[in-house]
């Protein structure tokens, strides 16, 4: 996962533009990370806990993965999120009825 966040990152600088030049370095200046590098690290801290608490409920994985995705939204708002993702994530949060101010609290994202 680590190498899908840095290639992320490295490629970032060509997400919006047609440049087929190939790089000098690869990171650079104007190298940020996007929604895919939030959506990675959401999904590797989920895995790592469920791992690490010996968890055997794919539900609580489910609801962490929905938790640190919704957090990951909130906290990168600029991070470039289409406009369906982010209609989704209102969604659940709406479905759920999921006060975004206390997440970190909330258990059972259906």
């Amino acid at each position: 996962m680590l190498g899908a966040i840095l290639g992320d990152i490295a490629g970032s600088r060509f997400e919006f533009s047609n440049n087929r030049t190939k790089p000098k370095e690869l990171f650079e200046d104007n190298c940020f990370p996007t929604d895919d590098t939030w959506l990675t690290q959401a999904i590797c801290y989920s895995l790592y806990n469920y791992k690490k608490d010996h968890l055997t409920s794919y539900d609580k994985l489910k609801n962490d993965v929905l938790k640190q995705t919704i957090l990951a939204v909130l906290n990168h708002k600029d991070a470039g999120w289409g406009i369906k993702f982010i209609g989704w994530i209102k969604n659940i949060i709406y479905e759920n009825n999921i006060n975004i101010k206390n997440i970190d609290n909330y258990q059972n994202i259906k």
